[in-house]
Formats: C-alpha cells, structure tokens, sequence
C-alpha cells in the first residue's frame, strides 16, 4: 500500500502556474479528468481568459454538469463566449487519421479570435480518449505537442492535454509524458525531471540517452539531499542579491505609470457598469441588460487582477535558488510584465526564439531581472525616436553544443563609442533620469552564471543590440 502523502489542492497549485505554460495531465479516472479540467478552466475564467475545450459529446456534458457543481454559471458563460465546449469534429479534427496541422491551426485561428473578442488569452484544453497503437500515430502526437509548445512560446495561451492513462497506448503515452516540462498527475502538479524535447525521444540509442537521465537525477537528488543545490560555482553574493532586488523594485517604479494607466481602465469600466445595472434594477427595470452590466463587472474586475498577477513575481524576493530553466519561458514572463510600456511607447515587439532550447541551471529571479533591465533599456533608447520605426527584437539560440545566446535588439539612438564599456560601471548613466546601477547588476547576474554580456552598434540600421551567453554544460 502507498503511504499517504499530504498534497496540494489543484486549485492552487495551478492558481500558481501564471500562463503560457502548456500542461500534460494524465488521468486515472474520469472523475480525476473532470477535477483538473474544472480547476483549470474556473482559473483562467477569473483571469478573463477565454476557455475552449474540445472534448467528445458526453464528456463535454459531463464537464458542463461538473462545472455547474463547481459554482461556475455554466450556461450564462458558454452564452457570452467565455467557455466553449467543442467536439472534434467541431475542432476540425474529421476523418480516420489524427492529423496534429489541422488541430494546431485551429488553436491559432482560437486565439487570435478570444484576442480579437478583447480576452486576455486563450486557455485550452483537449481529452484524448483513444488512439492506435501504431508508431505513426506516435510520432504524429510527438509533433503536434511540440508545435503546441512553441505557440505557447509566441501566443497569449495556455493548454492543458489530457490523457486516459489506460486508454492511449505506451508508445505514444511515454514521449508526451517526455515532452512536457509540468505534469499533473493523481491530483498533484509534478515538475517533471524527465522532461525531454521531442527530438530527444528520437534519438538512435534511447537506452543511452536513458541511461544518462538516470544518472543525472541521481546525482540532482543527491546533491540537492546535501543542502549544496547542483550549481554551486554559480553561487551569487548576499550583498549583490540584495542589490538585484533593489533594481527590480526601482524598474518597478519606472513602470508605476503604466501599471496605474492599465489597472484604472479596468476599474473605471468597473464603475460605469455598476452604475448601469442600478439603472436598469431601478430606474427602468430590464433584467437582462443588468446581468450584461454585472457580467461585465466580473469581466473588468478580472483584467484588474491580471495586471496585478504580472507583477507579483516581481516584487517577490527571490531565494538565489538554482533550478534547471528554459530560457524561453523566462524570457516571455519578463516580457508579460511590460506589456503596457511596450504599447505606450507605440513599439512593436518581435521574437525569434529557438526551439527546444536545452534547459541551463540559473536562478529564475535573476534572469528575469536581466531581461527586464536590458528590454527597459531598449525602451527608453527608442522614446525619443519620433517618425521612426521602433522595433524590438528578441532572439535566442544554440551555439558551439554548449552555449546559449540571448539577443536584445532595439531601433533607438545607438551607443556612444566613447562609452560602449562604461555603460557596464555602476552609477554609470546617460540618462537625466537614471541610476546607473542596471546594466551594472546585469553584467553580475550573468557572470554570475558564468557567461558574457555586451553590446554592439547595429551596422546596417539604427539601434544597438545587447547579447549574453550562458553555458548549460556538456
């Protein structure tokens, strides 16, 4: 018998998950799927997420059902467009053959119209119920999650995969467990130590390649059981810790104004809605344009919340902890978080990222702050650029088999040749405004890691671009 392990409730553990995650969820039961298929989509309705599941007809009916226990107005949701309960067929996905470009281009055309409808995302979930055992349809299913990834990657949207562990066979079961760095599974949201990119689970030799995962946990776990973490040369200094936190909370203060612009919108609707719907209770009664008001209430209200959500992580002051990352999605947290600086400086922002990045042992905190220094500074470079194109450029890459390279391109006023060093210098600055601590604490974090930060003059067009390294080891 398995001892009973104390585990948290999925609610909040997937109230932690942010967005832009792409989740697997392995159930046992059809219970279990209804439990995490409800906590999911109750969470991203409270975000003024727009929710989309595909699912067969009794399971749809079923979840609906679940939902309505759940205290989610099932009806009144689907009605207004926040929940819509698909069935393959509806999904595009006809004919005998699962084919993964067919149900990946109807995700994008999902997400670009709950954008269009003014949602903050999509959030979307699928129940595999069946499958064929044949590799082909493995390898299929391989593609289709890894093209999924890379949508979450460059599209406001989150997903949730769902699996009857009994129904779908082994060989396509074990790489989409593979190919998903979260997990849910029994009930509990697992990181997933196993996680591998799809091309990894085609490699010549998978005994070898599992040979070396197992060895690699095993000296993980022992390491981290000896209280040393595994990235000990990466060790960052209390002192310049503090220093970090101190220039998140002063970038915090520089995005003051659009934080306030964005949560007043927001509430103002908040207002006149509420101001409507005693409107219609008592001066002219109309029962259905009050719950429109007061549905949008909820609606605005949820927005308030979601700006608030993407800055939490922000003032948190983080441990120094290390953990294996993927330098993707710690690039598009940072970039969530200035949102509303990109828009009101009228920049339009472009990613080149590459796909399936190994991951790099870094703290998460001080990435974030590497990135939201050097976007901030790209920023503020192109503020001043009137009847300019201002562009921002965000790219990543493999280089030499063990190093990767990130990329800040801006289409701003350009370096001084005088002072393409001292900009690194502390208290530094060009700006009237400025501290001089950012790029500063920049070139720590990342030597901190064991990598290189510098800047060139673009050549062929205005702007300068920022790059660092970070090794992720042999």
């Amino acid at each position: 018998m398995r001892p009973t392990i104390p585990i948290e409730p999925i609610n909040s553990a997937l109230e932690r998950i942010t967005g832009g995650h792409h989740l697997c969820s392995i159930c046992e039961s059809e219970s279990e799927r209804l439990e995490v298929a409800v906590a999911f989509i109750r969470i991203g309705l409270a975000r003024g997420e727009k929710c989309f599941y595909v699912a067969d007809g009794d399971s749809g009916l079923r979840l609906r059902d679940a939902l309505q226990k759940a205290g989610v107005d099932a009806t009144r949701t689907l009605q207004a467009g926040a929940l819509v309960l698909a069935t393959p067929a509806a999904a595009d996905l006809r004919g005998d053959s699962f084919d993964p470009y067919r149900l990946f281009n109807f995700w994008k055309s999902a997400a670009a119209i709950a954008s269009r409808e003014g949602f903050s995302a999509l959030r979307g979930g699928y129940n595999a119920s069946s499958f064929d055992a044949d590799s082909a349809v493995a390898a299929r299913w391989r593609e289709y999650e890894s093209k999924l990834t890379d949508m979450v990657a460059e599209v406001r949207c989150s997903f949730v995969c769902q699996y009857e562990h009994q129904s779908v066979p082994a060989p396509v079961l074990l790489p989409i467990i593979r190919s998903h760095p979260t997990l849910i599974y029994r009930g509990a949201v697992c990181r997933n130590i196993y996680h591998r990119s799809p091309d990894e689970g085609q490699e010549d030799d998978p005994f070898a390649s599992e040979v070396n995962n197992l060895l690699g946990d095993l000296y993980e776990r022992t390491a981290l059981s000896q209280g040393r973490g595994v990235s000990t040369d990466y060790a960052f200094p209390e002192a310049q810790a503090a220093l970090a936190r101190f220039s998140r909370l002063t970038t915090l203060g520089e995005l003051t104004a659009s934080i306030a612009h964005e949560i007043i919108q927001p509430l103002t609707a908040v207002i006149t809605n509420s101001q409507a719907g005693q409107h219609w209770l008592t001066q002219r009664l109309n029962i259905e344009e009050a719950r429109a008001a007061f549905a949008g209430i909820t609606r605005d209200a949820m927005r308030a919340r979601v700006v608030i959500e993407r800055i939490r992580a922000l003032v948190t002051e983080g441990s120094g902890e290390t953990s294996r990352l993927d330098l993707n999605e710690v690039i598009q947290e940072a970039l969530s978080l200035l949102d509303g600086q990109l828009h009101g400086a009228a920049i339009r922002l472009r990613t080149e990222l590459a796909l399936n990045l190994p991951r790099i042992s870094a703290d998460r905190v001080q990435l974030q702050q590497l990135m939201l220094n050097l976007v901030m500074n790209a920023i503020d470079a192109m503020r001043t650029m009137s009847g300019a194109s201002r562009e921002l450029v965000i790219r990543t890459r493999e280089i030499d088999g063990a190093i990767l390279q990130a990329s800040v391109e801006d289409s701003g006023v350009g370096l001084d040749a005088g002072s393409v060093e001292l900009m690194f210098e502390s208290f530094f600055t060009t700006k009237p405004y400025g501290m001089g601590i950012g790029l500063s604490i920049s070139r720590k974090i990342v030597e901190a890691h064991g990598g290189r930060l510098w800047a060139t003059q673009n050549q062929d067009r205005p702007g300068a671009t920022f790059f660092f390294t970070l090794p992720y080891g042999p």
